[in-house]
């Protein structure tokens, strides 16, 4: 088995900026959705004079999976331990398309001093939501994979090896929780004797409390029972289930991904469409289909109406298994569903399914973060063009930040 297999895909850590005391950067939330919008405020302390005229912003974001398909051979020396071969490895790593923006520009060189620069940009309607698993096997596939944004605010400065720079992880889940469109499934089937003769109906109607969950939160799901049957439903199983989809190439050497930024794909960005179909059938692509946990629910009795609440969390039962936020980026495709089968006497099992989104885990240290001392000090500096935002924004969205006193 490949030892260094996470090599190429463990969080790479940024460099350190040069003079981190002097640039400081503060979102006013800790995740994002696809169309929102970003407000944020730069802090910046001028104490020597800066060889540049320009303070910028970038977002950019990668993606990359690697897997390792096995294949088990019977071990004739011990049958309860078969023999694992690998028959492919693959990796694959693409960078998602990325913008710039200039906040602000001063012709003559900036000035000396504490500044403060509130700053807004509207996100992409479509996104692949951000995404990491650090490692996962089974008996026939290791794999592991991430979905990585970063927002980077820099000054950038002509002819040296470096800038001055801040950088932050941006958070992006893919959906937006939104109580007016819980999904919804109903299922009835008509009950039959071995002899095909009718004994009656059975509708099962399930429902979730919400759409968007996070890992380890408390899940309810709703569920009625119509049986005007004369079998009895002898209980529900009900099963989330979550499939992966990995596709990649054979490994092979990939362009680095610090590479130049230019100004023109910030249009490049807005016309990405992400392809959130089925992966093509093809020999580098693999799909792992896994039940994370079981859940046994009491049915009812013959010609009784019944509505209930089943209540769990969602964590898998086995201490193996983690669940990864939901995501549809090129490479890596990772969804939930909830499969709920009805058994009854009579009958084939009543299945119904309610898809699941999953929002990424929340890093508890960005509301420990606070803002360097010096920030107390900065003169709000209002940003021109369609990046700039009022004033009475700025005090609404960061009263109450971590960190920040506006």
């Amino acid at each position: 088995m490949t030892t260094n297999l996470l090599e190429n895909l463990a969080l790479r850590p940024s460099p350190s900026p040069i003079s981190c005391d002097k640039i400081y950067l503060r979102l006013h939330k800790q995740e994002y959705a696809a169309g929102d919008t970003i407000y944020g405020l730069v802090f910046l302390w001028v104490s020597a004079p800066v060889a540049s005229q320009v303070l910028k912003l970038s977002i950019h974001g990668f993606e990359e999976c690697t897997f390792e398909m096995w294949e088990s051979e019977m071990n004739p020396d011990d049958l309860k331990n078969p023999i694992k071969r690998k028959v492919e490895r693959h990796n694959k790593r693409d960078t998602i398309p990325r913008f710039e923006e200039v906040l602000t520009y001063y012709p003559r060189g900036f000035p000396l001093g504490y500044f403060c620069y509130p700053f807004k940009y509207e996100l992409p309607q479509v996104m692949p939501g951000s995404f990491f698993c650090k490692l996962a096997e089974n008996n026939t596939l290791r794999w592991n994979g991430i979905v990585r944004y970063l927002i980077r605010v820099y000054i950038d400065i002509p002819g040296a090896n470096h800038d001055l720079w801040v950088e932050e992880e941006l958070c992006i889940r893919e959906a937006k929780p939104d109580l007016s469109s819980l999904p919804r499934s109903v299922m009835n089937t008509q009950i039959q004797s071995c002899f095909c003769i009718p004994r009656g109906m059975i509708e099962v109607s399930a429902w979730l409390d919400k759409n968007v969950y996070r890992p380890d939160e408390t899940m309810t799901v709703h569920y009625t029972i119509r049986n005007t049957s004369s079998v009895d439903v002898q209980n529900l199983l009900i099963k989330l289930v979550r499939v992966i989809k990995l596709s990649g190439s054979e490994q092979k050497q990939h362009k680095p991904f610090n590479q130049s930024m230019s100004s023109s794909s910030k249009t490049l960005l807005h016309a990405v469409n992400y392809d959130t179909s089925t992966l093509p059938s093809s020999k580098d692509t693999s799909t792992n289909m896994e039940v994370l946990f079981t859940l046994t629910e009491s049915g009812c009795r013959h010609n009784q109406n019944v509505t209930r609440d089943a209540v769990t969390t969602l964590t898998p039962q086995s201490n193996s298994q983690t669940i990864h936020a939901t995501t549809h980026a090129y490479n890596i495709k990772c969804t939930y569903v909830l499969d709920i089968e009805v058994r009854a006497k009579w009958s084939a099992s009543i299945l119904l399914t309610l898809p699941i989104l999953v929002m990424p885990t929340l890093d508890q240290q960005w509301l420990e973060r606070t803002a360097p001392i010096w920030s107390k000090k900065c003169t709000r500096v209002q940003v021109p063009g369609d990046c700039g935002v009022d004033n009475s924004q700025i005090s609404e969205l960061f009263t109450g930040n971590p960190g920040i006193k506006i």
